[in-house]
This record gives structure tokens, C-alpha cells and sequence, in this order.
């Protein structure tokens, strides 16, 4: 048996009615291809709450959470050899969600043993975030690449961007260029140009920039008007957002159209999803973080398997207000 964190029903989750740590629940062997981990650590991201909300539909209850890190409790049927018990693992639930507790069965395909000389605090803090700054820089189209390329990040402070930034140095961006209120932060994170959004107007900022690609980690309808002005002929424009954080069919149109005058000589407009089951990407962030090319920031708050703490985890990230990524400890 276990304790884990479920999902009631929608609303908000600081809310007992909404979210509850539930103990005594039965903790099954990994079907097959899967592989049982205990779990040590578990960071929370932007998606776990709006999926609470029902900001993004489809889900109704059940369990939480996304990245994990831990130990190989046990190996399912089907599984390679790559994995054995006792191994030290991180990775991404992908569509079955459920690390905020103190086991979770995870497809082999999304895991990947822990980056050596990381705590799993650190560990914990990588899988989506990392993955979609990884995917986000790396899949603009045929013949593109970071390499020699400018490149501008919006949102630079957050979990994606600051790993964005440190991403598209490690991959050879000759410039990158990216939007922050955090100036010392990012600019320690390798950013050659800071637009602190709070001083400046983003739009007219970027205008002029030549840039090869933009990647907005913010979201909204000036995010693409920045990224029109700063764009070189060709550019490509990757969101992870959109034009509105609810997702809903009234952005659709909008995409349409972008994608349609991107024929036309406009920026490439890209509106992507994480591919979580990726592990092959996941062994090159690894490599990326043994190699201290990329570092790991974690906010310094500590946040526990309980009900009253794990409510306090996601007010921590609803606030907007945070210094790293914010992880909850399990073990």
C-alpha cells in the first residue's frame, strides 16, 4: 500500500474537495513495458494545475504529477535490459500522470538513469520542462539547426526558458536573446541580450534582431507580434502555449492562418505538444547536465507528501513567484 495524490474533480487544487494526499492505496506490479519506481522526488509544472482547472480538458480525477525521479522497484514483462532493480532512474509519467506519490509505474520508453552528480531533488526538477526546451529548440523543420543560428527565448526565468537558454548555448546558438525580469539570472544562464519586459515595451525590443528562431514559453497574442518584428525571412516561430493559456477550439483559427501566410513568406509558426516517451532525448539532456553544460535550478522550498503541503506546492506555482523549479519530496 501507498500514499498517493488524487484529483477528486476539477477546480481549484488547493481545495481538500479538489486534491488529497489518499493513503492505503495498492500499489500494482508494472504491466508490460513498464517499469515500477520508487519514488524519491516529483516536480510539479504549469500543466498539473490547468489540468486541474480544466484550463486543458479531458481529465476529471484520478492521480498527479508528471516528473519524477527514484530507484527501480521492479521490471514488467517486455522490458530491454537497460533497467534493473536498484538503478537510480528520472523520467516522465507521460498520459498516465500519478508521481506525486510513493510509487509509479512508468513505460520504460520515458525513463532514463539519473544524471551522475545530481541529487534527485535536481534530477526530478529536468523530464518535461527539459524535454520540451530540448524538443521545442531542436524541431523547427528540415535542414534547421541551433547551430551558428540566433535565437530568441521569451520567458527566460521559467522552468522551460532557463533551460532553453542554457540548451541553445550547448547546441552552438551564436546569440541568444531573451525576455526576463531576472536580468543576473539568465544572463548567468548564458543569454548574450536580456529585455527586461518590466523596463522595456517586448515588441518594439525585438524588432530588428534577425533572429532564426523564436521560442515563447509565455504565451498570448504580443508573444507572436514580438517574434514577427524580431524574425528573420524564414525564421520559425515554436510556442508551447499559444495565444491563450485555456486551451479551447477559439485558437484555432489563429493557428490556421499563421500556418497558411507562413507559405507566404511569414514565420513558421509551430504550436507544439511534449513527446514525454522519449528517452533518447531525455539520455542527451542527461549528457548535457553530466557535462555541466546545463545546470539544474530548484527552488529551495521544501514540500512534502501531505495533503496541507501539497496544497501549499501548487499556490507555490499558481503565484508565478518562484526561483527554480519547485519539487515535492517523497522519500
Amino acid at each position: 500500500m501507498m500514499k498517493a495524490t488524487v484529483m477528486h474533480k476539477n477546480g481549484s487544487p488547493d481545495e481538500d474537495l479538489v486534491l488529497s494526499v489518499v493513503d492505503g492505496i495498492e500499489v500494482s506490479p508494472p504491466a508490460k513495458g513498464e517499469i515500477l519506481v520508487k519514488v524519491h522526488a516529483a516536480a510539479i509544472n504549469p500543466i498539473d494545475y490547468k489540468l486541474i482547472k480544466a484550463d486543458v480538458p479531458g481529465k476529471k480525477q484520478g492521480r498527479v504529477g508528471f516528473d519524477f525521479a527514484g530507484v527501480v522497484e521492479a521490471v514488467g514483462p517486455g522490458c530491454s535490459d537497460a533497467f534493473k532493480v536498484g538503478d537510480a532512474v528520472f523520467g516522465d509519467t507521460a498520459k498516465r500522470q500519478g508521481s506525486f506519490a510513493e510509487y509509479v509505474s512508468v513505460l520504460e520508453a520515458a525513463v532514463c538513469l539519473k544524471p551522475e552528480g545530481t541529487t534527485f531533488r535536481e534530477a526530478a526538477a529536468v523530464p518535461l520542462a527539459g524535454l520540451t526546451a530540448y524538443q521545442g529548440l531542436m524541431g523547427n523543420g528540415k535542414g534547421f539547426t541551433i547551430e551558428g543560428s540566433r535565437v530568441g527565448i521569451l520567458g527566460g526565468s521559467g522552468g522551460v526558458g532557463s533551460f532553453a537558454i542554457q540548451m541553445a548555448k550547448a547546441l552552438g546558438a551564436a546569440f541568444v536573446i531573451t525576455t526576463s525580469s531576472n536580468v543576473e539570472m539568465v544572463t548567468s544562464l548564458g543569454a548574450d541580450e536580456v529585455i527586461n519586459y518590466r523596463e522595456k515595451d517586448v515588441v518594439e525590443s525585438m524588432a530588428g534582431k534577425d533572429l532564426d528562431l523564436v521560442f515563447d514559453c509565455v504565451g498570448g497574442v504580443e508573444s507572436w507580434h514580438a517574434a514577427q518584428r524580431g524574425l528573420k525571412k524564414g525564421g520559425c516561430f515554436a510556442t508551447i502555449v499559444g495565444d491563450s493559456p485555456v486551451v479551447s477550439a477559439g485558437i484555432i483559427p489563429g493557428i490556421v492562418n499563421r500556418k497558411f501566410w507562413s507559405n507566404f513568406g511569414a514565420p513558421n509558426y509551430r504550436l507544439f505538444l511534449t513527446n514525454s516517451e522519449s528517452n533518447g532525448d531525455l539520455n542527451a539532456i542527461k549528457k548535457m547536465i553530466e557535462e555541466k553544460k546545463v545546470k539544474v535550478l530548484v527552488d529551495e522550498r521544501k514540500f512534502t507528501l501531505t495533503t496541507e503541503s501539497v496544497h501549499e506546492l501548487f499556490k507555490a506555482i499558481m503565484s508565478h513567484r518562484t526561483k527554480g523549479k519547485l519539487v515535492l519530496d517523497v522519500c
